[in-house]
Order: C-alpha cells, then structure tokens, then sequence
C-alpha cells in the first residue's frame, strides 16, 4: 500500500524540457545550470529544442533526431555574454581543456575567430567552425559514449 502512495504521490516522468521547472537538455536530459555554455534549436514549427552544452546539440543534429529540413536555426550560447546567442552555423568554437563545459567536450562559443583567439590566449586549445565541431563531436564523443542516451 504505502508503495502505491508513493507512486501516486512522486510522478517521475519528466515533462519535456523541464524537471519541475528546472529547464533540461533535450538531449541528455541534463538540468541546465551553466549559462556559459548551451544551444537551441529552432524548428521550422516554431519549436525550441535546448542543451547544456553545444556537443548535446551537436551530437542531436549529428543522430538527426529532427530531421535536417525541421531546422529553421541553429544558436550556441556566448561565452563571453551568457544570454546571448549566436548563430551556431558561423559562430568560432575554442575547444579547450581548461574550461570544463557540462558533458566535458569543453566548447565554448564565439560570435568572431578574432574573439574566440583572444580567449585562447588563456586558454590554449583549437579553433573550430560548427561543421568541425560536428566531426569533433563524432570523433571524440561518440567513440567514448556507448550510443549516447536513448531517443
């Protein structure tokens, strides 16, 4: 009896993008809490898919999990301006191991190369352009990750 309470009582199904109004990855399901780090994809029906860090992104677009022609726009959060979102199709990406992103690929994201080398200075690593994300996110991620989560 007292099981069938607590089954009542604690719904465990997350609703879509939200964990009891935390926002989630849609891919990973990762509560989102690093403003540094992020995208969204807009869909051509107005749809906003989110994640905590661009490789979740990436690795969404890279599974197609929405179909290519679904995709309106692709956005990556500004490192250096949390809040603002830059269009991931032609923003620059520092992929270095001294600034840990979420799902520890560690890309951060720039609106300009010139940008995104200022950071490097700092933070020694490689710059990359959204279609070398995708491959590094291939390469990298799902050669460590068993199939990443489940669809």
């Amino acid at each position: 009896l007292l099981w069938f309470v607590f089954l009542i009582v604690w719904p465990a199904r997350l609703i879509a993008g939200e964990d009891r109004g935390r926002p989630t990855c849609d891919y990973c399901r990762m509560i989102i809490t690093e403003k540094e780090y992020g995208g969204k994809i807009k869909t051509v029906r107005g749809k906003a898919l989110i994640f905590v860090a661009t490789e979740c992104m990436a690795a969404y677009v890279i599974k197609a999990m929405v179909k290519p022609a679904e995709i309106q726009s692709v956005w990556s959060m500004h490192f250096s301006q949390p809040g603002r979102m830059v269009n991931a199709k032609t923003a620059f990406y520092l992929q270095s191991n001294s600034m840990m992103s979420p799902m520890s690929i560690n890309l951060s994201a720039y609106p300009s190369r010139a940008e995104a080398e200022r950071m490097r200075e700092n933070h020694p690593g490689e710059i990359l352009n959204w279609t070398e994300v995708l491959e590094h996110v291939k390469q990298r991620w799902f050669r460590e990750m068993l199939g990443g989560p489940r669809r």
